[in-house]
This record gives C-alpha cells, sequence and structure tokens, in this order.
C-alpha cells in the first residue's frame, strides 16, 4: 500500500484488464470509494491512499505520481499561492458531501453548465448535459472543483457521430475515458492531418490555436476529460477568459469563434471517418449533413480499382 500523500489534481484511471477494484481513501471523512475513474482538486491539505485491493496488475494515477504533482502551480484564486498555505481552506471546501461527490449545478447555457463539487467519483459515468452545437448529440459538463482556477470538462460523442472541429490556446490536456476514435489535428493552412488515435488511459495536448476534431468509431459514445489552467468562473489566462465572453468554441470561425461547421469542414474528413466505421461495422448517424451514399459509392469505386 502506498504511503499517504497530498492530493493532486489527478485522474485515476483503470487499463482493460488491469484492475476489477481500486479503492481510494480521503483523509477527510476517510470515504471509501470503488472506482474507474476519479476527479478531484488540488490546494487542499488532504491525505489519500490509492489501494489495488485485486493486486493482479499495476494501476497509475495521471498526470501526478505517486499521488503528488510533478509540477505544482498556483491553483488558489482567493491566495494565488497554491501550496504556501500550510492549512486546510475551509471556504474553498464548500457544503458537507462534497467530499463525496455532492454538488450543485448551475446551468448557464449549453456548454457552460457548472457542477460545483470537490471530488467527482467516476468521470465515466457521471451525467452530462447536451451540447448541440459542438456536434451531433455531444454532451457536456464544466467541473469547478473546491471553487478552484484548475479547470476540466467531460464531453461525449454518442455513436456513430463526431464533433466539430475547433481551436483554442494552449495547456488543455485531454484524457480518453472511454469508446475508441481517432482525433485529427492542424494548423490552418497544413495539407495534412496530424492523427491521434484513442485508447484508454492516454493524454494528448492540442497545441495552442491548432485545430483538432475528435472522431467516435466504435460501439458505445466516447468520453473524453480535458483538464487545464483556467476554468469557466475563473478563466485567468487571456484566451480562456475570451473563449468564455465573445470568442467562442461553439460559434463559427465565420462569426467570430473558433469552431468550423460540419458543411465547412475539409471533404476529406467525413469519407475518412465512413471508412472507419466500415471496419467497426458501427453506423452513421451523420447522414443529414452529408451524401453519405454518394461518398461510399466513391470509396467502394477507389477500393475496386
Amino acid at each position: 500500500m502506498p504511503r499517504p500523500a497530498r492530493l493532486g489534481f489527478d485522474l485515476v484511471e483503470q487499463g482493460p484488464g488491469q484492475l476489477d477494484e481500486l479503492r481510494v481513501l480521503l483523509g477527510l471523512g476517510r470515504h471509501d470509494l470503488l472506482v474507474q475513474g476519479l476527479l478531484a482538486p488540488v490546494g487542499f491539505r488532504i491525505l489519500f491512499q490509492a489501494c489495488n485491493s485485486i493486486g493482479k496488475l499495476a494501476v497509475r494515477p495521471e498526470p501526478g505520481r505517486q499521488g503528488r504533482l510533478e509540477r505544482p502551480i498556483a491553483v488558489d484564486h482567493q491566495l494565488l499561492a497554491g501550496f504556501r498555505d500550510p492549512g486546510r481552506r475551509a471556504g474553498r471546501e464548500g457544503e458537507e458531501g462534497r467530499f463525496a461527490g455532492d454538488g450543485e449545478m448551475t446551468p448557464i447555457r449549453p456548454g457552460r453548465v457548472l457542477w460545483d463539487t470537490n471530488f467527482v467519483p467516476d468521470a465515466g459515468a457521471f451525467e452530462l448535459k447536451p451540447w448541440e452545437a459542438r456536434g451531433v448529440g455531444s454532451g457536456n459538463m464544466q467541473f469547478i472543483l473546491a471553487d478552484g482556477i484548475m479547470g476540466a470538462h467531460a464531453s461525449e460523442m454518442p455513436v456513430g457521430t463526431y464533433k466539430k472541429g475547433h481551436r483554442h490556446g494552449p495547456g488543455l490536456h485531454v484524457f480518453t475515458v472511454h469508446g475508441s476514435g481517432y482525433t485529427l489535428l492542424w494548423y490552418q493552412g497544413d495539407e495534412d492531418f496530424q492523427r491521434v488515435e484513442w485508447r484508454h488511459g492516454m493524454v494528448f495536448a492540442p497545441p495552442n490555436k491548432m485545430f483538432h476534431q475528435h472522431f467516435g468509431t466504435s460501439n458505445k459514445p466516447a468520453r473524453y476529460l480535458a483538464v487545464g489552467l483556467g476554468s469557466k468562473r475563473y478563466p485567468v489566462v487571456q484566451l480562456r477568459r475570451a473563449g468564455s465572453e465573445n470568442n467562442r468554441s461553439d460559434v463559427s470561425i465565420k462569426k467570430g469563434g473558433r469552431q468550423i461547421e460540419y458543411e465547412d469542414q475539409d471533404p476529406r474528413i467525413h469519407p475518412l471517418w465512413l471508412r472507419e466505421l466500415a471496419v467497426t461495422g458501427v453506423p452513421s448517424r451523420m447522414g443529414k449533413f452529408f451524401d453519405e451514399e454518394a461518398m461510399l459509392r466513391e470509396l467502394k469505386t477507389s477500393a475496386a480499382e
């Protein structure tokens, strides 16, 4: 059993077939939870233990190692001193039950539904709210963890769909939670795409103002978690603030936003995705946006040549 350590901003995931049970013990209230993925804030002097109670194979917390942050940063909007304060931050602990997964929801608009909590027991099972502007059937939840300035949001694509491409500032780290698929990345003017294959537990960070687009290809919804400096309540960095106020990620670049609508995307993108679905046997739900019959005929003709 690892020695208790200070809690970092960690997503803890189990790999397929690696772990049947994971126990996380939090020093405040000593909540004993069985989880697949958990999300918790930085800034408190909380003790925790992650216990592999099955012990067949290893489990690895991300992004910190052995329960600590590799690069602690200022995470407290009240003090902006991060780890200088040795005491508990009562003003940020919130109502009783916040360390057991309880919280308060604040709906502002689609894509800006906030969940105030100190602990998300399972990032893969948490209920998301609709954000259709980001893609067919898209769901999202913005997390406010311990009223801190580290931001996190979970998004999900239903089976047979994909998100619209967009871009934003640097620093958002994308963790795949469940489902399979891939992400295409490119800078404006690039001739080719860069491609990241999704697999459970992997993480990548789209660079500053690099377009990227997420695609689901499996018979299960594809969910990811994005974590970075600046939340919807406390944007902190200029580009995050602009995204919250006017230069929004769900508004077309033609209208001053940062999103590429389906009808404006590169014509190679949808046929590429249809080829992936042909391999997995998943039906597309995107037919109302594209002439898929013509695309499939062209794909069959190209394959026969």
